[in-house]
């Protein structure tokens, strides 16, 4: 199955032993090699004040469009244990926002979401905006992740999404 990132933010935590919901999804963090989640980022509360933990890929039994199923509560650790889901963080591999540009210079827009493939936790295209285009970019056509910039190769295609045509349909 293939889940948008957007959907998956708020979705419940469940612990399979116990049968409950132990969190929820905040964000996650994206690794760059191989291009796929190095773990999630999880609140307990909706409170503001509340710490968030962290879910590494290794504790996931299984991501639906429903929610994020773990084995137990040991799933769950503090952010500052996991170093280089930390570091994905600092580093700023979170995916949305970042500037997407190809290897010769030219700025093609802004991420705005990305798909992800559940089996195998990877990222399979992204979904950038810019002022007047909306296109489609396949993981594949990246060729580095720096910081806020993912590059993507000049020679590839760019799949356009076409805005949908309005039209008025009467009925008799």
């Amino acid at each position: 199955m293939i889940i948008p990132y957007t959907k998956i933010l708020g979705l419940p935590v469940v612990a399979l032993k116990s049968q409950s919901v132990i969190g929820f999804i905040s964000d996650i963090a994206i690794q760059k090699e191989p291009l796929g989640i190095h773990g999630f980022i999880i609140k307990q509360s909706h409170s503001p004040f509340t710490k968030p933990k962290a879910i590494t890929i290794h504790d996931v039994v299984e991501l639906g469009n429903q929610s994020l199923l773990v084995l137990d509560n040991q799933a769950i650790s503090e952010l500052n244990d996991t170093l280089r889901l930390n570091q994905a963080l600092q580093h700023g591999y979170h995916g949305i926002g970042q500037t997407v540009v190809t290897t010769s210079g030219r700025r093609l827009g802004k991420v705005t979401d990305f798909l992800i493939s559940t089996p195998t936790l990877s990222i399979n295209k992204f979904y950038v905006c810019s002022l007047f285009k909306e296109r489609i970019i396949a993981s594949s056509a990246i060729s580095k992740i720096n910081g806020k910039t993912i590059t993507i190769k000049d020679d590839y295609n760019l799949i356009m999404i076409e805005p949908a045509i309005e039209t008025e349909v009467e009925f008799a």
